[in-house]
C-alpha cells in the first residue's frame, strides 16, 4: 500500500468551513482529526465544542441551526454507530448536518474492533437518511468537503464526508509500513491528553500493544497492555479489562 502524498488536507478543510460561515465544530478528539481540531481551537471566529459522545453533536448543530448558526460534527467512522438513532432527528426537523468522519477498519487496519463499523458506516448512515460523500485521496478532499457543505446547507440535508483510513495514514502492510501507524497513534494519544480523555488514552495505549504485537515487539506490547490494564481498572471499565486481559495474553 502507497502512503499518500503530504498535503495539508485539514488546513484546507479549515479554510472550506471558514468560507462556508461555519461557527461551531463539535467533536470527539480523534487522532486522524487532530490538525483540523487544534486549526478550530486556535481560531477565534469558531468555537469548537468537545463532546463526551458522538450524538451530542447532533443536537448541538439542529441548535446552532435554530440560533442561526452553522455548524460541523467531526468524528471517527467508530463513533458512526453512536449517532443513528439521533440522526434520524434530520429527517424530520430538517436541518443542516455536515459529518466529517475519518474512517477506519479498511485498507490497513491493525485493530479487528474497527473492521465491523468501518465497513459498514456508509451502509448505516444511507438507511438513515444521509447523504454520503468519499475522499479517497488528500486531493479529493476539500472539493468534496466543499460540496458537501453547500448540498447540506442549500437542501437541509444530513451529508457526511468519508475520508479514508490511507489518508490519515492509519495504515501498515505485510511489508512492515508500521511508522504511519504509531505516528498516528501518537498524534491521538496527544489530541486526548490536550482534551482530557482518560478513557480515549487508555484504548489507544491498547492500539499500540496490538500494533507493537504485529510486529512481533513482544515485550513493548506487553508493556503497553500492563499500562492499559491499569488505567481500566483504576476507571473500573469492564468490557476493555476483559479486552486487555485477552490481549495481555497474546503477548506472552
Amino acid at each position: 500500500m502507497q502512503k499518500q502524498p503530504d498535503l495539508d488536507w485539514p488546513g484546507q478543510i479549515h479554510r472550506e468551513l471558514k468560507a462556508a460561515g461555519i461557527r461551531i465544530v463539535g467533536f470527539v478528539p480523534d487522532g486522524g482529526h487532530k490538525r483540523l481540531i487544534e486549526l478550530c481551537l486556535a481560531d477565534k471566529s469558531m468555537r469548537a465544542v468537545v463532546l463526551s459522545t458522538e450524538e451530542e453533536g447532533i443536537g448541538l448543530a439542529a441548535g446552532a441551526w435554530l440560533g442561526g448558526e452553522k455548524a460541523v460534527l467531526l468524528m471517527q467512522s467508530s463513533g458512526v454507530g453512536n449517532v443513528i438513532n439521533t440522526i434520524g432527528m434530520n429527517k424530520e426537523c430538517r436541518f443542516p448536518l455536515v459529518s466529517l468522519v475519518t474512517m477506519r477498519g479498511h485498507e490497513g487496519e491493525f485493530n479487528p474492533w474497527q473492521v465491523p463499523m468501518g465497513q459498514a458506516t456508509r451502509t448505516v448512515l444511507e438507511a438513515m437518511g444521509t447523504i454520503v460523500h468519499e475522499a479517497s485521496s488528500a486531493e479529493a478532499v476539500a472539493p468534496t468537503v466543499n460540496a458537501a457543505l453547500r448540498l447540506a446547507y442549500n437542501s437541509y440535508a444530513s451529508v457526511a464526508v468519508l475520508i479514508a483510513q490511507r489518508v490519515i495514514g492509519i495504515i501498515y502492510t505485510h511489508n512492515g509500513m508500521y511508522e504511519d501507524a504509531e505516528n498516528a497513534l501518537k498524534q491521538s494519544i496527544a489530541i486526548h491528553n490536550e482534551c482530557g480523555v482518560q478513557p480515549r488514552i487508555a484504548i489507544t495505549t491498547l492500539d499500540f500493544a496490538r500494533l507493537y504485537q504485529a510486529q512481533d515487539l513482544h515485550a513493548d506490547a506487553r508493556a503497553a497492555c500492563e499500562q492499559a490494564l491499569a488505567e481500566f481498572q483504576r476507571m473500573a471499565m469492564k468490557w476493555h479489562i476483559e479486552e486487555a486481559k485477552k490481549q495481555l495474553a497474546m503477548s506472552g
